[in-house]
């Protein structure tokens, strides 16, 4: 898949910099790629500004760090006429301890359901043949092409287009 999006060079030096301080720390990783959201039936979608979402966004974070091997996160909100205000997130899971993500998206998704009273959705984003990077492989610090394939995979999160002026982010601090 070509690039349909202009990258926001603040949000990828922020991403990038995030990727290389994780890369750092851990061995191998796995990247877990959820977009958050509200249903357009509720009136969580029709909230005039970011706040509400930012707001529920964090208490998920908060309950995901308390997750066994759950080593990062990083954040943005958009918004479009047909979402509404939306988040695109990424989790770091621990590969050299867990092999399955599967557990960690369904988990995620309870506490948003939950914290959001069922007014929140999510999608899972996996890798589809005709993406340029999967994000389905493993980071491993010493294989330079993972690094670069998660690099590509997660640049997304960094696109311009849907910000609208709105600088709404966040990442965890990653251990030295």
């Amino acid at each position: 898949m070509l690039k349909s999006y202009t990258p926001n060079w603040f949000f990828t030096a922020l991403l990038d910099h995030h990727i290389d301080q994780l890369v750092a720390r851990y061995s191998c990783l796995r990247a877990l790629r959820m977009d958050f959201f509200y249903r357009k039936e509720t009136p969580d979608f029709l909230q005039p500004d970011h706040r509400w979402l930012e707001l529920q966004l964090r208490m998920l974070l908060e309950q995901v760090e308390q997750f066994e091997n759950m080593v990062g996160f990083f954040w943005v909100i958009e918004w479009t006429a047909d979402h509404g205000f939306h988040a695109h997130a990424v989790f770091w899971i621990d590969r050299q301890r867990v092999k399955k993500i599967y557990p960690f998206a369904e988990r995620i998704t309870e506490c948003w359901r939950s914290i959001t009273h069922n007014s929140g959705s999510v999608h899972r984003c996996t890798y589809q043949p005709h993406y340029t990077y999967n994000i389905n492989i493993p980071v491993r610090h010493n294989e330079p092409e993972s690094i670069d394939n998660i690099r590509g995979a997660l640049h997304y999160l960094a696109k311009e287009e849907q910000k609208d002026g709105l600088c709404a982010y966040g990442c965890n601090e990653v251990p030295e």
